[in-house]
């Protein structure tokens, strides 16, 4: 089942431009989405990378970069180098910033602010942390999950209505916290899903009545991953301490982990990873019937597929696309808020170039992703390409160019 999503307003040039995300949101919301009439892009958001648990996959949301390489690699972990302990939901953690800076980690938050934007946020993984020793954007603080979504929608309007902030994030738990606690199939599962379009509803709603100096924002809808139900009726007591030829999930070593995982590369990965087989789970704490929707699977089982709504003035009607994957967010986010030198990321922007309105030329995409991939952006040999864009692959992008400019 895909639970989660994630919502994205922003306003070109001198607009502003909220993104808000919840843990999980089922597709019923693109009703919603339609029905502002604006375009969008529904999706299968596909992780390229093993989606483990969600702190990892919002901050790649966020950075446009794979697990390994954020390195935020588990809502809990060690670091060696460190000698110390990441634990989601330590306050005093969160507001740490070497959890969060590793090999040069660059939020889309900061990227924006980076190119004169200015950023709000609310509770989304990493946002507390003092980059720089100080929170450069406007901060809700510390997470909880009392407010409602229509009472964080309300500070996002009233954030993104101000001439200096045109980006803005938020996060929601819902309906991820009703999932875990009774099952993805639940009906208190499909009331928390309610009370998430609502939310979503509310803000299309505000932008609608809102007076912006500019035209009105773009908006992005993802999830961080999807769940699946497990039982405590089939619960193995003790099965490391008899065998583990029963055991239901397999095991890695780190350097044989699938490169298609992007989870093996980073030192603060363990030396061992076991990913149990879905609908089962692995505790080492006694179970207490209280949890019985989880995720983290293998990334390739399609209940573990989170998903991805878009709207707004500059994205293109395109109607439904198979795959999208998390790191490609934060180009997405780029291109349309105009933001010309990406941090260095795993995401491309010439997968995302085709559902804008206008497209940006071949050159500037081109462009964008050498930066991205931290190559000289301007360069003119192009002898050696790499993971540059191929000529076939530039090929399809200027037929695809030439079909759009005459649609």
């Amino acid at each position: 089942m895909q639970l989660g999503s994630s919502i994205s307003v922003h306003i070109k040039e001198s607009d502003s431009d909220p993104e808000k995300e919840e843990d999980e949101v089922s597709p019923e919301v693109d009703d919603d989405v339609v029905e502002a009439d604006r375009g969008r892009i529904p999706g299968e958001g596909g992780p390229k990378c093993h989606d483990f648990v969600n702190i990892p996959f919002t901050f790649s949301l966020a950075t446009g970069r794979n697990v390994e390489t954020h390195g935020l690699v588990g809502n809990t972990f060690h670091d060696k180098a460190l000698n110390d302990s990441y634990v989601y939901k330590d306050s005093e953690k969160n507001m740490q910033p070497q959890w969060f800076t590793q090999n040069g980690n660059e939020p889309i938050l900061l990227t924006n602010q980076r190119h004169g934007g200015k950023t709000g946020m609310i509770y989304w993984p990493g946002s507390e942390a003092r980059y720089n020793d100080t929170i450069q954007y406007v901060s809700f603080g510390l997470y909880s999950n009392a407010p409602t979504l229509r009472f964080r929608v309300d500070r996002i309007m009233e954030w993104i209505t101000q001439p200096d902030v045109n980006f803005c994030m938020l996060y929601f738990n819902q309906p991820d916290s009703a999932g875990h606690k009774y099952e993805p199939d639940s009906k208190e599962v499909l009331d928390a899903i309610e009370l998430t379009n609502d939310g979503i509803a509310y803000l299309l709603q505000r932008i609608e009545q809102a007076d912006f100096q500019g035209e009105k924002p773009n908006v992005i809808v993802t999830s961080d991953h999807g769940m699946n139900a497990v039982s405590y009726k089939r619960v193995v007591n003790q099965l490391l301490k008899r065998s583990t030829k029963d055991l239901k999930a397999t095991s890695h070593k780190k350097e044989k982990i699938p490169e298609s995982y992007h989870y093996k590369n980073n030192p603060r990965i363990a030396p061992i990873v076991v990913i149990a087989d879905l609908g089962w789970m692995i505790q080492t704490i006694p179970y207490t019937n209280t949890l019985n929707g989880m995720y983290g699977y293998n990334h390739l089982e399609s209940d573990m597929h989170p998903f991805i709504v878009t709207a707004g003035p500059d994205i293109r009607q395109i109607g439904l696309v198979d795959r999208f994957y998390q790191v490609d967010v934060y180009p997405l986010v780029c291109m349309l808020r105009g933001l010309d030198k990406p941090n260095k990321i795993d995401g491309e922007a010439r997968w995302v170039a085709t559902f804008l309105k206008q497209l940006p030329s071949l050159a500037d995409i081109e462009r964008f992703d050498r930066c991205a991939k931290g190559l000289d952006p301007n360069a003119t040999n192009m002898g050696k390409r790499g993971n540059e864009m191929t000529p076939l692959c530039l090929a399809l992008l200027a037929l695809l160019h030439h079909i759009f400019q005459h649609m």
